[in-house]
C-alpha cells in the first residue's frame, strides 16, 4: 500500500520534471538573437539529416544509471537524480519550443511524437528508479543516522525493483537503437 511518504517523493519527482519542461520552453525564448538563430539552424540541419540515424541512448543512459545504482546507498546523490529529471524535463521543453520556432504546429506535434517515441518509455521508468533510489538512501540514512534495525531486507528488494527498472530502460533503449530512427521517419513528413 501507498504511504502519503511514498506519494510525496514521487509528486515531488514529477514537480522537478514539469518545472525543468517549463524552464526549457522558456529557455529559447529569452536567448540572444544571434544565439537563438545558430541554435534553431543546427536544429535544422539535424532534422533533416534525421532519416537513417539511429537513436542511441544505450551508453549514455547505462552509464548514468550505474553511477546512480553504485551512490543509491549515500543520501548526497539526491542531488545529482533531481538534476538529472531536471535536465531531461529542460531538454523535453527546449525540443518543443525549438521545433515549434522552426517549424510551426507541425512542429510541435512532431516534438510531441519524438518525445514519446525517445524518451516516453524512459521517462516513466526513470521516475520509478529514481523513487527506488531516493527510498534506498533513505532507508540507508535511516539505518546508520539513527540506528534502525530491520532495513536491510527493504533495502535490498528495492535494489531488486531498481536493477528491474534499469533493464526494462536498457531493453528500451535497444529497441529505440533498431526501431526508433524508423519509427521517427514515419513521422517526418510533418517537417515537411
Amino acid at each position: 500500500m501507498w504511504t502519503s511518504n511514498k506519494k510525496q517523493y514521487l509528486f515531488f519527482l514529477l514537480i522537478v520534471l514539469f518545472i525543468g519542461v517549463v524552464g526549457g520552453v522558456f529557455f529559447l525564448q529569452y536567448m540572444g538573437e544571434s544565439s537563438k538563430e545558430i541554435v534553431l539552424s543546427n536544429i535544422n540541419e539535424w532534422v533533416m539529416k534525421i532519416e537513417g540515424v539511429h537513436v542511441n541512448y544505450i551508453l549514455s543512459h547505462m552509464l548514468i544509471l550505474s553511477m546512480f545504482l553504485v551512490i543509491a546507498s549515500f543520501f548526497i546523490g539526491m542531488p545529482l537524480y533531481i538534476f538529472y529529471l531536471f535536465y531531461n524535463g529542460f531538454s523535453i521543453g527546449f525540443i518543443v519550443s525549438s521545433l515549434g520556432a522552426i517549424f510551426g504546429f507541425k512542429g510541435i506535434v512532431y516534438s510531441f511524437l519524438y518525445i514519446l517515441v525517445t524518451k516516453g518509455i524512459y521517462l516513466f521508468f526513470l521516475l520509478f528508479f529514481l523513487f527506488f533510489l531516493i527510498r534506498i538512501g533513505e532507508k540507508v540514512f535511516l539505518r546508520v543516522i539513527r540506528r534502525e534495525k530491520g532495513n536491510g531486507d527493504i533495502i535490498h528488494f528495492l535494489y531488486k525493483k531498481s536493477l528491474l527498472v534499469f533493464a526494462i530502460i536498457f531493453v528500451n533503449d535497444v529497441f529505440l537503437y533498431f526501431l526508433g530512427g524508423k519509427i521517427l521517419n514515419i513521422f517526418s513528413f510533418l517537417l515537411g
